[in-house]
């Protein structure tokens, strides 16, 4: 039963009460209505009943002051009259308006009116004429008929008023009277209708409840199926992490059957280690429940199984949530990727000498050119024209694939992608076609351009030719791999030429004490050649490598601002900002050959340990001290820092902490250099997350030492 049906069902229970509460509210509105309409129709009889007693005052009063006048002959006695006189109209026109809404009251004081004017007419005329016997008897016998004919019609209004008043009251203490018996009647009535139809109701809930239990029951067969069936290993764990439900690869891969496992913690059959420190890896799990999103595992991480074989995995886990978004549980999945780490690895060996050569960018202004969202040049600088040989009648309306190459198209395409989604593209490396089909190295930065109301109609692209610079980097790497097969090719002859002069002279020796007509003598004699032959090559390879380039006197800080200026675009693109305090007013005697390669080895370093940016700090002083004096040149990084047990073979040829991406020959050779210059090197280094970073200082005398 789904929570929608199981809703509908609750609405059915609750119409039937609902239903009968409204038919039993609509009768007691119709009472009430009708003690409403009664009451007010007493309210009514009421007010008539008041208004006419006080029109059958005034008319009284009218009467008594013109009979005490008429006696009296004394115009005193008319002020009663008067007032009644006044008072009269307001108090008929009131009656009037109160019986306006009924017609059959409204004509009956039509009538009362007229007969009030009618008794008016004939006081008028008895205060104004000078009556005798005769007159005075005929018009006081028209009074006496006019106010009999007022009285009797207001004794009428008002008899018919009281009994209208009468008769709501009485009514209305009917239906007060049995209200008390239409509630309980009609509670009663719901009550056992809400009881007759929930029984019925309850029957229909519980058969809709034991299918839906025999539907969750299904679906959970085929929820087992499906997760056996999986490729992915599938791990569920409760929300405590003990491990609930384990399929078929997730069995094999762990080495665990789903019997052992269950009710085991998941660190206990799920063991993972970080394949280069050895570390053991957060738990999925403990992460799922710790963060309550869905994470993924880092990279280089490895199972262990439960015979101790390492496999190299992915992974995903994710939060399995109840009704209320509570976490109730856990879903690890995770695959085998041995294959995919292979192909990897023989991608990232024939890509390594391409990564290592990777471009150092300059962020300066060449050409500048801007595009609409379809790609068609709208304007094109003098540095444009300069860089690629187009002008700009050539270019403006062209589209800008005219530059791409061919299998570059595709870099358009995804540009104007981001464009359009709002993104810049920072110091993008790529190349280009000039207008004579040359190819051009370039760095490009191209951001969106909006009009006034926000939005983006195209981009803007700030490109600069750094084929120059590429040539230099990689002649400069070239340079350095020749520099360091010399001097290992000069190490090896100089190991190999001392034992082969031995080996020579011996020889001679064995050859000066025998017979020159012995067999031996000859074979002695070609050895000794041979060897002379050998030990010829040896010196001539120690010679090769040997720098013949004269020393010149220079500042330190300059050849250390050359190497900089090299690497200033990798260094941006690291996030790498430099900390620069040159000191060394002196010039020294050097080799600018020499320290330019101990200066570009270092800073490589630094770079490479500062993977997420930071500060390079370069200080470069004068130092006069009691033994000798020099320059100093300390190069301070705050990197991933050189674990302790592995700084006292930095030195060492072939020694490195990069991996597959170093040749570990890079400080060796600045070691050698540094020493044959009379000069001294040393390492620092700390690991501690507060602190960690190297410290690498250079000690190069004033004094040369002299060349042999």
């Amino acid at each position: 039963m789904t929570e929608s049906s199981f809703r509908q069902l609750l609405l059915r229970l609750a119409y039937i009460p609902i239903l009968s509460l409204i038919g039993f509210l609509a009768i007691l509105g119709v009472e009430l209505r009708e003690i409403a309409v009664l009451r007010f129709t007493g309210s009514q009889a009421t007010t008539i009943l008041l208004q006419s007693d006080r029109l059958q005052k005034s008319m009284i009063d009218e009467e008594t002051g013109i009979r005490g006048y008429l006696a009296a002959k004394n115009s005193l006695f008319l002020q009663p009259y008067n007032e009644a006189l006044a008072r009269f109209d307001g108090e008929l026109s009131l009656l009037q308006t109160t019986v306006s809404s009924n017609p059959a009251l409204t004509g009956k004081i039509a009538v009362i009116s007229a007969s009030y004017e009618h008794f008016t007419e004939v006081n008028q005329t008895l205060l104004k004429s000078s009556l005798s016997k005769e007159s005075d008897v005929d018009l006081l016998r028209q009074q006496k008929q006019a106010m009999d004919s007022l009285r009797t019609e207001l004794a009428e209004l008002t008899l018919e008023q009281s009994n209208i008043r009468e008769s709501a009251r009485i009514r209305v203490t009917r239906i007060l009277g049995r209200l008390p018996a239409i509630g309980i009647g009609g509670g009663a009535f719901i009550t056992l209708l809400l009881l007759w139809y929930g029984k019925a109701l309850f029957r229909e809930i519980t058969s809709a409840f034991r299918q839906q239990l025999f539907e969750t029951e299904l679906r959970r067969d085929y929820l087992e199926t499906t997760l056996q069936s999986i490729g992915d290993a599938v791990i569920v764990c409760d929300s405590s992490g003990k491990v609930m439900l384990m399929n078929r690869t997730a069995m094999e891969m762990t080495g665990w059957t789903s019997e052992q496992a269950k009710g085991q913690s998941l660190a206990s059959v799920f063991q993972i280690i970080n394949e280069r420190t050895r570390e053991c890896v957060e738990s999925p799990v403990t992460k799922v429940l710790r963060v309550g999103n869905a994470v993924g595992l880092a990279n280089h991480t490895l199972l262990v199984r439960r015979d101790g074989k390492e496999i190299p995995i992915d992974d995903s886990g994710a939060p399995i949530r109840g009704k209320n978004g509570e976490i109730v549980g856990t879903v690890l999945v995770f695959r085998d990727i041995t294959e995919r780490k292979q192909n990897e690895e023989a991608l990232r060996q024939s890509n390594a000498s391409r990564l290592q050569l990777a471009a150092i960018i300059d962020s300066a202004d060449d050409a500048i050119v801007s595009k609409d969202l379809n790609g068609i040049v709208s304007s094109w600088n003098g540095g444009a024209s300069r860089m690629f040989g187009y002008s700009a009648d050539e270019m403006l309306g062209q589209p800008i694939l005219r530059l791409i190459p061919e299998e570059l198209h595709y870099e358009e395409d995804e540009i104007l992608r981001k464009i359009r989604a709002g993104e810049w593209i920072d110091h993008y490396e790529t190349r280009r076609t000039k207008k004579n089909g040359d190819s051009v190295e370039v760095s490009v930065t191209i951001s969106p351009v909006r009009d006034d109301s926000g939005k983006i109609i195209g981009a803007s692209k700030i490109a600069r030719d750094i084929s120059n610079r590429k040539r230099v980097e990689r002649l400069l790497v070239q340079s350095e791999k020749l520099a360091a097969t010399g001097r290992m090719a000069a190490t090896i002859a100089h190991e190999i030429n001392n034992p082969l002069e031995s080996l020579v002279n011996l020889i001679y020796l064995a050859r000066e004490n025998s017979e020159q007509d012995a067999k031996a003598y000859g074979y002695l004699l070609t050895a000794e050649n041979e060897l002379e032959r050998v030990s010829h090559i040896a010196r001539q390879t120690l010679g090769f490598y040997r720098d013949t380039g004269s020393p010149t006197e220079v500042h330190l800080h300059q050849l250390m601002e050359n190497v900089l200026s090299v690497y200033s675009s990798k260094l941006l693109a690291a996030g790498i900002t430099t900390d620069k305090q040159f000191h060394d007013q002196p010039k020294v005697q050097v080799s600018k050959g020499e320290i330019l390669q101990i200066f570009s080895n270092i800073i490589t370093n630094a770079v490479d340990a500062m993977r997420q940016g930071g500060v390079l700090s370069i200080t470069i002083r004068e130092i006069v001290s009691s033994t000798r004096d020099g320059i100093q040149t300390i190069v301070r990084d705050n990197g991933t820092g050189i674990q302790p047990e592995h700084l006292a073979q930095v030195f060492e040829p072939f020694f490195t902490t990069k991996g597959n991406l170093g040749t570990g020959i890079g400080l060796w050779v600045a070691k050698q250099l540094v020493e044959a210059r009379g000069g001294e090197i040393s390492v620092a280094s700390s690991t501690d997350k507060e602190n960690s970073g190297t410290v690498l200082t250079i000690f190069i005398p004033f004094a040369a030492p002299s060349r042999q």
